[in-house]
């Protein structure tokens, strides 16, 4: 009947094109008919081609990520799940008014060599115990349902001494001989040969657990296409290595491996450090700045949605949350900052003291013996490339003789810096500095929005980049580290405070997850999906990753694979906040 009435309509349309053109009746319908053949056949064949490329196993394109797997064992017995929820009710303590953890984690025995061996998933070394006031449902679920995963975090301050292999950012230790990872063929968003940007890597020696699938030692090497779109999945290729891919070091002997000269900027130029401190026509950022990474256990529960057709009890939700914040206290140092949301670095000196300094009370710059500001030629560098990229790339900067003199001017520390990276900073030179922007903030208040604006920003990139770098660590004072805008601090309302209610992943997310439960900012997985979680990366503006919208970029792998060391099939997927 469909096809009748496409007929029926392209035979009125070619009569009434005859009356116009004076072409024969007959031609326009027999044109109109082969169009509508056309048409069929590439809706028929592009159908097909779809098909066949969301077979199981594939990338879960943001359509159907939320489908229940047609095939596969399930992880979890729906029959399970539904006598936990079915037991008897038992007695309920009555919670302390400000009791905020759990009780610590039992302690793992090392194996001879020192390190932790691989642990069965029924054996969480991790799970936390249920304080007794909880309802009486969430221990049952905890007992029957939870999932043991690391939390990978960046150590903040910095150390200041290299500890360990794994990291996120900076480049990657490849196993000799090995070339960099590529895409591997033609597809809608792709060309073949692309290089891949490398994300992070982990070494499994040092993780605290993982599953009995998964190897004790080696380190595994994550690389992605970080293009503006990070449309992973979606190109119909149906070969998951067009978006990502996982290299396994078995030996941990790696050879730090600089990016191709062909690699592309993060996320073609529209990244948190090109946006700043490049012109538009130069981008610079191929890869994240390098941070450390450091573990801990963590115990795992479902979403309430990743339950299946089960509904989840009232309460399960608040429980959850109040599990994972009793973790959060024991992992998290107790950093106090419950400062105001528009935090000054202490380098400035500001007219008045209250809790909301505004941008009009700062008055000067603080002597350089008194905070030891810019404490690196880096800093003045990123200062210099903060103007330049504004006043390329923002129309609302003024541009006038007083601004370009004022360039030019700094044109040779900037020239000389460039050249010092890594060197100590001549007290001389960065007293001059300080001296010739304070009289430029005294003459120029058109401009001083702009200054303040440029230290703050390089501030916090210097924070940033001293990740990789123990000597500039070293030369940070605590309070620039307490005044960092976007690092992985827990936010308390005092020292002592306890954390909040409710887990809440914003910006600045403190860590990043391996294993367990997917704990994803917009979607979720259900609990008996044939893959496992590999490796999960969260938006960081303290690395500068920016993941679609303030997103994540999710790493699985079925158990059978992790098992047999199929690297190749690992997928994966992307989404905003």
């Amino acid at each position: 009947m469909k096809y009748l009435l496409y007929i029926v309509i392209g035979i009125s349309a070619g009569l009434v094109v005859t009356e116009f053109l004076q072409v024969p009746a007959k031609y326009v319908v027999l044109f109109a008919l082969i169009m509508l053949l056309l048409n069929q056949v590439a809706r028929y064949f592009l159908r097909k081609e779809k098909a066949a490329h969301r077979a199981p196993g594939s990338v879960r394109t943001r359509a159907d990520r939320r489908s229940l797997p047609k095939d596969g064992q399930p992880l979890i017995d729906p029959k399970r799940l539904e006598a936990i929820m079915n037991r008897p009710a038992r007695p309920m303590a009555v919670a302390p008014e400000r009791e905020t953890g759990t009780a610590p984690f039992p302690p793992v025995a090392p194996q001879a060599n020192g390190r932790l061996g691989p642990m069965r998933e029924e054996t969480d070394p991790f799970k936390a115990v249920v304080p007794p006031w909880e309802p009486d449902f969430f221990a049952d679920f905890v007992d029957g349902m939870s999932r043991p995963a690391v939390i990978a975090y960046r150590p903040y301050p910095p150390p200041r001494i290299r500890v360990g292999r794994s990291k996120v950012g900076g480049d990657p230790d490849l196993p000799a001989g090995m070339e960099w990872p590529r895409t591997v063929s033609d597809a809608r968003y792709v060309k073949a040969g692309m290089p891949l940007h490398f994300m992070a890597q982990i070494d499994l020696s040092e993780l605290p657990w993982r599953p009995q699938e998964c190897p004790e030692r080696g380190t595994l090497l994550f690389f992605a296409r970080l293009d503006e779109d990070m449309l992973w999945g979606e190109d119909f290729s149906g070969d998951p290595r067009n978006d990502t891919r996982v290299v396994y070091d078995p030996l941990s002997n790696g050879i730090r491996t600089p990016p191709p000269d062909d690699l592309g900027a993060i996320n073609g130029s529209n990244n948190l450090f090109d946006e700043d401190f490049s012109p538009p026509d130069q981008p610079v950022m191929r890869s994240y700045p390098e941070w450390p990474l450091v573990f801990s256990g963590f115990s795992t529960m479902p979403a309430p949605s990743d339950l299946l057709m089960l509904k989840a009890p009232d309460g399960y939700r608040e429980a959850r949350d109040r599990y994972y914040i009793g973790q959060f206290d024991k992992i998290f140092p107790k950093v106090f900052t419950g400062r105001p949301p528009s935090r000054f670095f202490p380098v400035f000196n500001i007219s008045a003291y209250d809790s909301t300094p505004f941008l009009e009370k700062i008055r000067s710059l603080k002597p350089h013996d008194e905070t030891g500001f810019p404490y690196s030629p880096l800093c003045i560098n990123l200062f210099c490339r903060y103007i330049e990229g504004r006043l390329a790339r923002w129309s609302e900067v003024p541009d006038d003789s007083d601004l370009r003199d004022f360039l030019s001017r700094l044109g040779r520390w900037k020239d000389w810096c460039s050249r010092q990276h890594g060197h100590d900073l001549d007290a001389g030179d960065a007293r001059d500095f300080i001296d010739y922007l304070n009289r430029f903030l005294a003459s120029e208040f058109k401009h001083k929005k702009l200054i303040v604006d440029a230290i703050q920003r390089t501030l916090n990139e210097l924070i940033n980049q001293s990740g990789s770098d123990p000597a500039l660590a070293g030369r940070l004072p605590e309070s620039i580290y307490l005044a960092g805008k976007h690092q992985p601090l827990i936010k308390r309302e005092s020292e002592d405070a306890p954390l909040p209610e409710k887990p809440a992943r914003g910006l600045g997310q403190p860590y990043h997850q391996l294993f367990g439960y997917l704990s994803s900012v917009q979607f979720n997985i259900p609990v008996n999906d044939p893959n496992m979680l590999l490796f999960q990366l969260f938006s960081d503006y303290g690395s500068n990753m920016m993941l679609c919208d303030v997103g994540e970029a999710d790493f699985f792998i079925k158990p059978e694979d992790l098992k047999q060391r199929n690297w190749d099939k690992v997928v994966g997927q992307t989404c905003g906040g």
